[in-house]
Formats: C-alpha cells, sequence, structure tokens
C-alpha cells in the first residue's frame, strides 16, 4: 500500500524524464517541482555552492593536519564517516546547508590548493603595486628588475661556461593560453607528486592498496599547499606593514611565514606518513622508513642528475 502510495505521488523529471520522488531527480539532479525554480533559489544555489566547497576544503585540510590518524582511518575503514568528522566551522556549515558535511575528493582537494597558491602570486603583485615598492626601493619597475636580472644571470653563465642560457617560462611555453595553461598546472602537478610518487614505488606490495597510499600523500601535498597559501596571505601583511618603515625589513620577514610553511610541508610529506600508513596498511613503520630514505635519496639524485644535464650540459633554466 505504502509503495502504491508512493509512486501515485512520484514526479516525472521535465529534463531526463524518470519518476521520481522528493524535491530533485535521482538520475540527473534537477529541481522535480517547479515552484523549486526561482530567482531566491537560484541566488541561494550560487552562493552557497562556492561557500560549500570552500568549507569543504577547510574540513579537508584541518582534519589531515590536526588529525591525520583519525582522517586518514575514517577515509579507509568509513568509522566513523568523513561526514561526521567535526571541525572549527562545524556549526557555520549547518547554518549554511544540513547536508552531510563532506571531504573533498583527494585530487579535488589538490586542485582547490593549487589554484590557492597561484592566487598568491596575484595578491604579491597587487601589493607591491599599491605601494610602488620596486620603484622605490629599486628605482625601476618590478618588469625592469626582473628583465635586469634575467639580463645578468645570462651574462653571468655564458662568462662562466661559454655558452648561451635559454630561460624557459613554464606558464608562456608556446604563447597559446589554450594549451599553456594545461601545460602549467600538469608540470606544477608533477612536482607536487614527484616525491609521493618516487616514495610510492618502494611500499609496492600484494597486500599494500596503491591508490591509498597515493591517496595519503595527495591530501598531504594539498594540505601543504593550504599551509603555504596561509603563509603566503600573513607574507603579505607583514610587507604591507613593514614596507613604508624599512623595505629591507619588509622583504626579510615577509619570507619568514613562508619559511615556516616549508617546514610544515616537510612534517606533512616525510614525517605523517610514516606515522599515519602503519595504522591504516599492514606495513611496519620501519618499512615506511626505508621507502621515505630511499625515496628521498632517489628524489634528490633525480633532481641533480635533470639540474645537471639541463643547466650545464644543455643550458636550460625553467622558471
Amino acid at each position: 500500500m505504502a509503495s502504491t502510495l508512493e509512486y501515485a505521488a512520484a514526479v516525472v523529471c521535465a529534463q531526463c524524464g524518470t519518476r521520481g520522488v522528493g524535491r530533485f531527480c535521482g538520475n540527473c539532479a534537477s529541481p522535480l517541482r517547479l515552484d523549486d525554480e526561482s530567482v531566491s533559489g537560484e541566488l541561494r544555489s550560487k552562493i552557497s555552492k562556492p561557500l560549500i566547497g570552500f568549507l569543504s576544503f577547510l574540513k579537508t585540510a584541518w582534519l589531515v593536519i590536526r588529525s591525520p590518524r583519525v582522517f586518514f582511518k575514517s577515509y579507509v575503514t568509513a568509522a566513523p564517516p568523513l561526514s561526521e568528522l567535526t571541525f572549527p566551522l562545524t556549526s557555520l556549515w549547518r547554518r549554511v546547508s544540513p547536508k552531510p558535511q563532506r571531504v573533498m575528493r583527494p585530487f579535488q582537494a589538490l586542485a582547490t590548493a593549487m589554484g590557492l597558491v597561484a592566487a598568491i602570486a596575484g595578491l604579491q603583485d597587487w601589493a607591491g603595486r599599491i605601494t610602488n615598492f620596486s620603484e622605490r626601493a629599486y628605482g625601476m619597475s618590478k618588469a625592469d628588475v626582473a628583465q635586469r636580472s634575467e639580463e645578468m644571470m645570462r651574462a653571468f653563465y655564458e662568462k662562466q661556461f661559454g655558452q648561451s642560457l635559454t630561460i624557459i617560462d613554464t606558464s608562456h611555453l608556446t604563447g597559446l593560453a589554450l594549451f599553456d595553461g594545461p601545460a602549467h598546472e600538469l608540470i606544477q602537478l608533477l612536482q607536487y607528486l614527484y616525491f609521493p610518487l618516487v616514495v610510492a614505488v618502494f611500499l609496492a606490495g600484494r597486500n599494500i592498496k596503491r591508490p591509498v597510499v597515493m591517496h595519503q600523500y595527495v591530501y598531504a601535498v594539498a594540505a601543504s599547499l593550504a599551509i603555504q597559501f596561509v603563509a603566503g596571505v600573513i607574507g603579505v601583511v607583514v610587507f604591507l606593514l613593514l614596507q613604508g618603515v624599512s623595505p629591507d625589513a619588509a622583504l626579510g620577514l615577509s619570507g619568514a611565514p613562508v619559511l615556516a610553511g616549508y617546514l610544515v610541508r616537510v612534517y606533512l610529506l616525510v614525517i605523517m606518513p610514516i606515522v599515519v600508513l602503519p595504522t591504516i596498511l599492514p606495513v611496519s613503520r620501519v618499512r615506511v622508513v626505508a621507502a621515505t630514505i630511499v625515496g628521498a635519496l632517489v628524489w634528490m639524485a633525480g633532481n641533480a642528475i635533470i639540474t645537471k644535464v639541463m643547466l650545464f650540459n644543455l643550458g636550460v633554466v625553467w622558471v
């Protein structure tokens, strides 16, 4: 009888033709009733969706940094579910939406973090422009300072090694924005994941789920970039406060939070996996330590070889 009543109350979705109950279609998520389509509803959606996405990222980064064991145990076992884990903005999120407070998927969190870090460069350029710092400190524009530094670098290299130096800007490889944007993001992604990929190779085993290992490192990289973003914002604030008093102090002290952010990154990518992975995978802490050490040595050796070949043999620098 109940199923008959539910069927009678079901509504056919105007978008895909699927019969359903409730407010939204279970197949395509479109509103099932016409009164759900309104200007106010659309405005609420435009505001709430980005806010919920940002809260989801903050929750993910907070849990990875503050409670990594709880987070990754929940991620692997679903006990408790990730949506039930709390963070300082849980109450605010409930006011925005009553739906489950999900964490971001690993690569979605990484993409969001990369976007935030990219925004820091724009924020730093803005701080330099509104204060005319380059003109006051060096007597020339920032573009002229960059050009002069590049010319000095080329002259030094040619004098030392007797060959020309080619400087490749990874954000402008071809001059075609349609290609350069994705190519630059791909290069950055490989740079961020190079070390985790090397370590994951040495942790391979029959009973070890490689996706879990990789996801742990991806979440760690995303959290480290979130810290880097916060450190960058603090650095800009310090710069704005000090640039009128002492240019040297503004440059020096504004870099201190960024340095602290890199130290946190070392913890998240090197120390945290040693603590977390043995609790979620059938692997000993000794093996994780060994894989991390070997991976770090291979990573450093690879960087040294690539740098030697590119810089000293081919005369190429990537920026």
